[in-house]
């Protein structure tokens, strides 16, 4: 087996600062992508695993969140090509498996994914667990094709440090968002009220010179009767069985 010495951070032990060694990142195999880091991101789950709030086997290269070039690919390998600028994510489903097909490939069944996890980078000759699949704190990559997400042409590898000024506003008019005043097609229109339509005053007096009013009848309209209970048609379940 063909091993790449590069450096990385390692984490001998939670809750301890990471030291700059050298570290062993073997070949890509079949499905599988090299990748030159160029840019990582302190996720909040470094942290928490950093501390030891979340048990991982000990040594291991933390990150997780990172973008870089393709170096080299392994066998099967068709969606990327070396050279290509690329992000990584730590979710790599296998997208043949149930939750895959149905759209809900982060619950992705396929366990293969996390046993490539166990022979990836080599520390003085001994193997390390690979961090939840990327171990981005690092020179090199090595991932599963499914994890990797080509990049535009126009998108940096460089973050906007802290205190930086913003990026120029685009001159390009900003479209406003008009569906929430657009009624919908088969809306029907509210009936007109009018505005001079006042509830009548039963203590006020009719003028002198109006016509007499005749006393309003009460409603035809029958009041509702709940319809009558039918019977059951439900044969009489017998009192012994034969």
């Amino acid at each position: 087996m063909s091993l790449i010495t590069m450096r990385a951070a390692i984490l001998d032990e939670p809750g301890k600062p990471m030291t700059i060694r050298d570290v062993q990142i073997r070949e890509p195999r079949h499905g599988e992508v090299l990748i030159r880091t160029a840019s990582v991101g302190i996720c909040g789950t470094d942290l928490h695993f950093a501390r030891g709030l979340f048990p991982y086997p000990m040594p291991t290269i933390l990150g997780h969140e990172a973008a870089g070039t393709v170096e080299r690919t392994g066998p099967g390998v068709t969606a990327v090509q070396p050279g290509d600028r690329v992000l990584v994510c730590d979710q790599m489903p296998c997208g043949q498996c149930g939750p895959c097909l149905t759209g809900k490939m982060v619950y992705c069944s396929d366990t293969s994914a996390r046993q490539r996890q166990h022979d990836r980078l080599y520390l003085d000759g001994a193997p390390i667990r690979q961090y939840i699949g990327v171990s981005a704190l690092a020179e090199l990559m090595l991932v599963d094709q499914s994890g990797v997400i080509p990049m535009t042409g126009g998108i940096s590898f460089n973050a906007r440090p802290p205190g930086s000024p913003a990026p120029a506003p685009s001159s390009r008019p900003t479209p406003k968002n008009t569906a929430a005043r657009r009624p919908h097609p088969s809306a029907r229109p509210a009936p007109s009220i009018p505005p001079t339509a006042t509830s009548p005053n039963p203590s006020a007096k009719p003028p002198a010179d109006a016509a007499p009013t005749s006393p309003s009848k009460p409603s035809a309209t029958p009041p509702w009767r709940p319809p009558p209970s039918r019977p059951s048609r439900r044969p009489a379940r017998p009192s012994s069985l034969a």
